[in-house]
């Protein structure tokens, strides 16, 4: 199949996904000619609250200025939002304020979820049937 440049950056164009991460207090910078190239805007709640010095607190007065400045932008040009949302409860909170862009966990908390379950798992078998006899 003979692509010619032009053709590939139409195609990828149409099929590539711009998501952009809000993770810096600096946000607000260009923000509006940002906001027009993108697909998703992405609010990285955890990095955001560091940088806002607010480490951790995902509902402090700086954190909620903030996503609503994001949002602001975001809205007139119908660029959906985005966030991780670390449980099902937040993800469903994400959900009824709009979202629809929403990371539903970390990998390293998943594996560590998945790790525990199997650890706990080993432990009810060797309380069962007793350690092996190697």
């Amino acid at each position: 199949m003979d692509v010619t440049l032009a053709g590939h950056f139409e195609r990828s164009n149409s099929t590539v996904l711009a998501v952009g991460q809000f993770e810096t207090a600096d946000y607000a910078d260009g923000i509006d000619a940002a906001m027009s190239a993108l697909d998703v805007a992405f609010i990285g709640p955890v990095t955001l609250s560091v940088d806002l010095d607010t480490p951790g607190e995902l509902d402090s007065a700086p954190m909620r200025a903030a996503a609503e400045a994001i949002e602001a932008s975001a809205a007139p040009r119908r660029v959906p939002m985005g966030i991780f949302a670390g449980s099902t409860e937040a993800a469903a909170d994400a959900v009824a304020r709009g979202c629809r862009y929403i990371v539903a966990g970390s990998d390293l908390a998943m594996l560590a979820g998945a790790a525990r379950q199997f650890s706990g798992l080993l432990q009810m078998w060797v309380v069962e049937r007793g350690r092996p006899d190697y």
